[in-house]
């Protein structure tokens, strides 16, 4: 089921604030089989703590994922679901590095 909530992401305790949401572009840098790529694209969905993503509602965005893998486990902290094309991403939140604020809007928490 989608819920639709309007909310500023919250800091961790002890964490400092990640002010991401629906609409902002942010980018991070991943690694494989020793190659390392920058990744850049818009968030989709903010994740709440303990939340799974749902692949039926990613499927209806039109987003593939190349694997399942990684979408199992819930995450401890809040995260999100970044489109790259028509790939959705669920990459750490540590990595993450704002590109451009997106103007207040309605976040989809799946």
């Amino acid at each position: 089921m989608l819920a639709i909530v309007i909310r500023r992401a919250r800091p961790q305790k002890g964490a400092k604030e990640m002010p991401f949401k629906c609409g902002d572009k942010v980018e991070w840098t991943s690694q494989s089989s020793g190659y390392t790529k920058t990744k850049s694209g818009e968030i989709v969905a903010v994740l709440p703590a303990g939340q799974t993503i749902d692949m039926a509602w990613l499927h209806s965005l039109g987003l593939r994922t190349n694997s399942s893998c990684g979408y199992g486990m819930s995450r401890k902290h809040e995260s999100y679901i970044i489109r790259v094309g028509n790939q959705a991403y669920w990459p750490r939140v540590k990595h993450l590095k704002l590109v451009s604020n997106s103007k207040p809007s309605a976040v989809p928490v799946v």
